[in-house]
């Protein structure tokens, strides 16, 4: 008898369950998949476009909107970093996948009345509760991928003010505008953004569901109906937090501040204002890590770059706290090479500039760290003597079949020591099998009618819900968008590495068990911006990541 009733029951419960699954499956039919409203575009992703040149000024940005703003900004009498922070805000808002306002900017300025480079410290420090005891005591061995825990403090709205105090002409409302126009009227669903979401109907129902203010603002909401090339898309809550830094820009200058006040309470507004109140709220509903304290205090620096030779080229980049030394390792090692004679992209010619940036790479795993906390021997790394010691250990002919060793930088003063064959110091084949990639970063490089030049990276952070296989992952809460009318659009920020795949190396910064990390150390950012002079040209341009 009860046999029987349990197999009615699980009959019924059977029924119940399909035809409530044919049911939604016919509303699932009746609801409108196709494009939303559209407007015109011809996206120029992909395409083949002549050569653009200029004998006034010149803008090269991640999409048309934000390089229309920079040319603009110098059309209307502006300089390179006053084009560069109006174009840094449009790709917030258009590329913002990739950019966000919360991101990180490293950046390298050409000031070109003094003849000098700077460059300016733009990517965020862990949070002071991200402590190797918090990590431990919620059972953490690394720094988990994609967790709210792995945030970084926001840095890009600081570099925006350290920019626009030391080399800027234009007010923040100015340069801003641009971005909340388009914000608020709308701007086109791009190649590159319907690629970065392009989620099946099971991943944007879950988006939905587990992220709601996210698949509002990417999706409109509408789980059932996927993005589409052109449609209109916006971001109101985005424009809103803009306008809230403006207003606050103006509400000093109309009562007679001076503009250094003016950027001042911009900078307020983000990181002690409304803003922060909502990123720390949101921070405590999530279990995050952020205070008040945390983001008022939160402070970049200027510093000098690094800089290498290559033939007749002169080549700058951040410092350690990014990866860019690499690249002037890599062509150090690489100057007194007949590259040309091997021929562009020959098979002699890749194996060679290969091995020169696996040299660097290796040195990059035991040196590279923060230097404001971390003694890096980095004047040993730059030296042209040490690059020709290094090139001694490429194998002509012959792969690398590991990672090579680090070299010895710190016994330039003596002698170097006789290089033997590269051996192995971690095994990598796991890692490099399975890379985690995502479109995570967009550029932009701006020459003004001066000479002035701004070669900037600004990006959102790595292995995040838009990260690994360019797909936002419902389940994580790390990326959701803060609520409310003064939204900064995305919640902070960067997110620290999940891991150093090196550990056998001096520099274990980004695991747990480093009892020496303090959360105020930056972690090795993977891109970078780089400006290079040959004589008295210059030349901008991002090297990339790994």
């Amino acid at each position: 008898m009860r046999r029987r009733r349990l197999f009615k029951f699980l009959k019924g419960l059977g029924l119940a369950l399909l035809t409530l699954v044919l049911l939604l499956g016919f509303i699932y039919l009746l609801l409108p998949k196709g494009p939303r409203a559209t407007m015109p575009f011809d996206d120029p992703h992909g395409v083949d476009r002549p050569a653009a040149t200029s004998d006034h000024f010149m803008a090269a940005t991640g999409n048309p909107w934000a390089t229309q703003a920079a040319l603009q900004v110098m059309q209307d009498g502006g300089n390179a970093v006053d084009a560069a922070v109006a174009s840094l805000l449009v790709l917030n808002v258009t590329f913002g996948e990739a950019a966000s306002v919360p991101g990180v900017a490293p950046v390298l300025v050409y000031d070109a009345q003094h003849n000098a480079v700077e460059s300016y410290i733009g990517a965020g420090t862990a949070p002071a509760k991200a402590t190797i005891e918090s990590f431990k005591g919620r059972g953490r061995a690394n720094v988990p991928e994609m967790n709210i825990w792995s945030q970084l403090l926001p840095a890009s709205p600081d570099v925006i003010i350290a920019l626009l105090e030391k080399y800027g002409t234009k007010s923040f409302a100015e340069l801003s505008a641009p971005a909340i126009r388009i914000a608020k009227e709308g701007y086109p669903v791009h190649d590159t953004l319907l690629k970065d979401l392009d989620l099946s109907l099971v991943e944007r129902l879950g988006y939905t569901i587990l992220m709601p203010y996210n698949a509002q603002v990417y999706l409109g909401g509408q789980w059932w109906r996927p993005l589409h090339h052109a449609e209109i898309t916006r971001r109101l809550d985005l424009a809103n937090t803009f306008e809230s830094m403006a207003q606050a820009e103006q509400s000093v200058l109309s009562s007679g501040g001076t503009r250094q006040s003016g950027l001042q309470a911009v900078r307020d507004d983000f990181y002690k204002g409304e803003i922060a109140q909502k990123i720390v709220a949101f921070h405590a509903q999530k279990g995050g890590l952020f205070t008040a304290e945390d983001l008022a205090n939160y402070q970049g620096a200027w510093e000098k770059p690094l800089s290498g030779q290559f033939g007749d080229y002169t080549i700058f980049a951040n410092n350690t706290w990014t990866q860019g030394g690499v690249v002037l390792m890599a062509l150090q090692m690489l100057d007194g090479i007949d590259l040309k004679a091997m021929g562009h992209n020959s098979p002699e010619y890749a194996h060679t500039v290969l091995q020169a940036i696996e040299l660097a790479m290796a040195d990059r795993e035991a040196y590279f760290d923060d230097p404001q906390f971390v003694q890096v021997p980095i004047q040993g790394l730059l030296d042209p003597r040490y690059a020709q010691e290094r090139r001694k250990l490429m194998t002509p002919g012959q792969a690398f079949t590991q990672m090579p060793p680090p070299g010895d930088p710190a016994r330039l003063a003596g002698s170097l020591p006789t290089p033997t064959n590269p051996t192995v110091t971690s095994d990598r084949a796991g890692w490099l099998a399975t890379p985690s990639v995502g479109k995570d970063t967009s550029y932009l490089s701006i020459v003004d009618a001066a000479g002035n030049a701004v070669s900037m990276t600004p990006q959102r952070f790595p292995q995040n819900a838009d990260g690994a296989g360019h797909r936002p992952d419902p389940g994580q809460p790390h990326g959701a968008v803060l609520p409310g009318p003064a939204a900064s659009g995305y919640a902070p920020a960067r997110q620290a590495p999940p891991h150093h795949p090196q550990p056998e190396h001096g520099l274990q910064g980004w695991q747990v068990p480093d009892e020496s990390r303090d959360p105020r150390r930056r972690y090795p950012d993977a891109n970078y911006p780089a400006g290079f002079f040959e004589h008295d040209r210059l030349w901008n341009g991002p090297p990339g990541g790994d």
